[in-house]
C-alpha cells in the first residue's frame, strides 16, 4: 500500500514540475492536459457518489461547462487579458444554467427536474469552479506558475504530514486521539497538528528560498508571517475538504472514490484538499495583488 502510494505520488510530482517549471511551449500543454484530467475525473467521481446516494444530475453538460470555462481561463491568459475570464467564464456559467433548465423541460415531475439541476449546479460548483482557481492562479497572475505550485504543495504537505504523523502516533502505547470517528477513523489531533507543521515549513521554505517568484506587479503577496498564516490557513482549509469527501464516502460506504492512482484512490481522493484551498488562495493572491 504505502510502496503504490508513494510510487503514485512520486509520478504526480514529476508531472507537477514539467507542468509548472519547464518552458512554456512544454509547461502550458501538460499543466492543461492535467487541468483537464482533473476537472473530468473529479466531475465523474462526483456524479458517480451522487448516483449512489439516490440522486440524479446532467453529468454531461456539467463535465462540459466545466472544460469550457477551463478553456475560457486559459484563453485570457494567453490574450493576457483578465477580463476576458469575466465575460466569457461568466457566459459559461449562464449558458450552463440556461441549458440545465431547458434540458428539463419535457420532464413531467418538476420536483425531479428541480432536484437534477440542483445537485448538477452543486457539483459543477464545488468541482469546476474550485478547480478552475488553479488555472485562473496559473495563467492570469504574475509568476503564477510558481504560485500555483506553492499553493498545490503547501495543501498537499499538510496531507503527507498528517498521514505520517497519524501512522508514527497510532503505534504509541496510547494510540492517538482521534478527531471525528464517525466520518474519518483514522483522522487524529496529532495528525492534525503534524499536517499543519510541515505546511509551514515548506511554506516558509518556498518563502525563504524563492521570495522573488512570489511577487505579483510590484506586490510582494508573501512575506514572512503571511508564510506562517498561509500554511496554517492552507492546511485547516484542505483538513475541511479532505472531511467533506470522507463524508461523501462515508455515506456511499465506499474507501475511495475511485482506483485511477494506485496505493491513493481516485481524483477526490487526491483533490479533495485542493477543491476549497485553490480559491482561498486565489482570492488571497488578488486582495494582496491589488
Amino acid at each position: 500500500m504505502l510502496k503504490h502510494r508513494l510510487l503514485s505520488g512520486t509520478t504526480i510530482i514529476f508531472v507537477l514540475l514539467g507542468a509548472f517549471f519547464m518552458s512554456p511551449m512544454i509547461s502550458i500543454p501538460i499543466f492543461s492536459i492535467l487541468c483537464l484530467f482533473w476537472i473530468s475525473g473529479g466531475v465523474i467521481e462526483l456524479f458517480d457518489i451522487v448516483e449512489k446516494l439516490g440522486l440524479d444530475g446532467h453529468r454531461d453538460l456539467t463535465l462540459l461547462a466545466g472544460i469550457l470555462l477551463f478553456f475560457s481561463t486559459m484563453l485570457a491568459g494567453v490574450m493576457q487579458e483578465s477580463r476576458f475570464i469575466e465575460y466569457t467564464g461568466g457566459l459559461v456559467i449562464i449558458f450552463y444554467i440556461i441549458a440545465l433548465f431547458v434540458s428539463e423541460f419535457k420532464t413531467k415531475d418538476k420536483a425531479v427536474s428541480i432536484k437534477r439541476n440542483i445537485v448538477s449546479i452543486g457539483c459543477f460548483i464545488y468541482i469546476c469552479w474550485g478547480l478552475n482557481s488553479i488555472a485562473k492562479l496559473y495563467f492570469l497572475c504574475d509568476n503564477g506558475p510558481f504560485l500555483a505550485f506553492f499553493m498545490i504543495m503547501v495543501t498537499k504537505s499538510s496531507d503527507i504530514g498528517a498521514y505520517f504523523t497519524g501512522t508514527l502516533t497510532a503505534r504509541s502505547k496510547n494510540g492517538n486521539h482521534k478527531m471525528i470517528p464517525n466520518i474519518s477513523p483514522k483522522k487524529s489531533w496529532e495528525g492534525f497538528f503534524g499536517g499543519i507543521i510541515a505546511s509551514i515549513i515548506l511554506s516558509l521554505f518556498l518563502y525563504l528560498f524563492f521570495s522573488k517568484s512570489l511577487i505579483v506587479g510590484e506586490n510582494q503577496v508573501i512575506g514572512y508571517f503571511s508564510a506562517i498564516l498561509l500554511g496554517v490557513l492552507l492546511a485547516s482549509i484542505g483538513f475541511v475538504g479532505d472531511i467533506a469527501v470522507s463524508m461523501m464516502k462515508r455515506a456511499t460506504q465506499i474507501k475511495d472514490s475511485g482506483s485511477f492512482f494506485p496505493g491513493m484512490g481516485g481524483f477526490l481522493d487526491i483533490l479533495d484538499s485542493l477543491i476549497l484551498t485553490a480559491p482561498f488562495f486565489y482570492y488571497y493572491v488578488m486582495l494582496y495583488s491589488s
